[in-house]
C-alpha cells in the first residue's frame, strides 16, 4: 500500500470515529433527557428528587413542561424548594408566574421566602414584579418579608439592600441566616465595588452585631445608588471580557507573588 493511501485510509478513519462519537454523545443525550422527564413523571419522590437535581446542576431547560408540572402540584415543602431553585436555575423566564403562584400560596415559612427570591432571579429585573415585591416587604409575615427584600435586591432595588440588612438583624436565627446568605451573595460585591467592603458574618446562632448592621446600613444609603446595584448585578451575572481579564491577572499576581518579594 503506497503511503497516500495509507494516510487517506487513516483520515478517513479518524472522521469516521469522529462522526461515531457524535452519534453517540447525541443518543447519550437524549436518552439523559428522557430519563430525567420520566423521574419528574414519576410518583416516586426520590425520582423526583433525582430529576430536579439533574435539572438544577446542569440548568436543564429542554424539560421545562415536566418541571413547571412539578412546581405546581408538588406538596413536599423540601422538593417545592429544589423545584423552584431548579426552575431559576433553567434561566427560562416562563417559569416565573408558577413561582410567584407557589409562592403566594404559603405557607410562611423558609421555603415561602426561597420561591419569593427565586421567581426574582429568574425574572432578570422585570420591573412588573416591584409591586409584588413590595406589597410582600411590608407584609406581616416574616419571611415573606425577607424573601420579598431578597427579591427587591435581585430587581436591582438598593431598598432591598436595606430591608435585609433589617432582616439580618431579627430575632429569628434562620431569617438571620437567609438575609445573611443574601447580603453575602449580593450586597458584599456591592460594597467591594465602592471601595467598603464588609464582613458578613457566617455563624448565625450569634444575635447579629448591631455595630455592624448600623455600619452597614449607613454605608448602603449613602453610596449605594441604582445604577451601582444594577452594574454590580450584570458583573456577577454576565461575563464581562473585561472584568474577566481583570479576574485572571489579579489571579496570576496572588498565585506569584513570592516572585517579586
Amino acid at each position: 500500500m503506497s503511503g497516500r493511501k495509507w494516510v487517506a485510509r487513516v483520515i478517513l478513519t479518524v472522521v469516521a470515529l469522529a462522526g461515531l462519537a457524535v452519534v453517540v454523545a447525541v443518543v447519550a443525550d437524549r436518552a439523559i433527557l428522557v430519563y430525567c422527564r420520566m423521574n419528574l413523571r414519576s410518583q416516586d419522590p426520590a425520582r423526583r428528587r433525582r430529576g430536579l437535581e439533574h435539572i438544577s446542576f446542569y440548568h436543564e431547560a429542554r424539560a421545562m413542561p415536566e418541571l413547571l408540572s412539578v412546581l405546581a402540584t408538588e406538596q413536599d415543602r423540601g422538593l417545592l424548594e429544589l423545584a423552584g431553585r431548579a426552575t431559576m436555575r433553567t434561566g427560562d423566564p416562563s417559569g416565573v408566574a408558577t413561582l410567584r403562584r407557589r409562592a403566594d400560596e404559603g405557607p410562611d415559612d423558609a421555603v415561602h421566602a426561597n420561591l419569593i427570591y427565586c421567581a426574582a432571579r429568574l425574572s432578570d429585573r422585570d420591573l412588573r414584579l416591584l409591586d409584588w415585591l413590595a406589597a410582600g416587604a411590608q407584609s406581616a409575615e416574616p419571611w415573606r418579608r425577607a424573601g420579598s427584600a431578597a427579591g427587591l435586591l435581585e430587581l436591582g432595588q438598593p431598598v432591598g439592600g436595606l430591608l435585609l440588612i433589617e432582616c439580618a438583624g431579627d430575632t429569628d436565627p434562620a431569617i438571620r441566616g437567609f438575609a445573611l446568605e443574601q447580603l453575602r451573595r449580593t450586597a458584599g460585591p456591592v460594597t467591594e465595588a465602592i471601595g467598603q467592603p464588609i464582613t458578613w458574618p457566617g455563624q448565625t446562632t450569634q444575635p447579629s452585631d448591631e455595630t455592624l448592621l448600623a455600619h452597614a446600613q449607613t454605608v448602603w444609603q449613602r453610596c449605594v445608588t441604582v445604577q451601582l446595584l444594577n452594574d454590580v448585578l450584570n458583573r456577577l451575572r454576565y461575563r464581562d471580557p473585561d472584568w474577566y481579564e481583570l479576574g485572571r491577572l489579579a489571579h496570576a499576581r496572588e498565585r506569584f507573588a513570592w516572585l517579586f518579594k
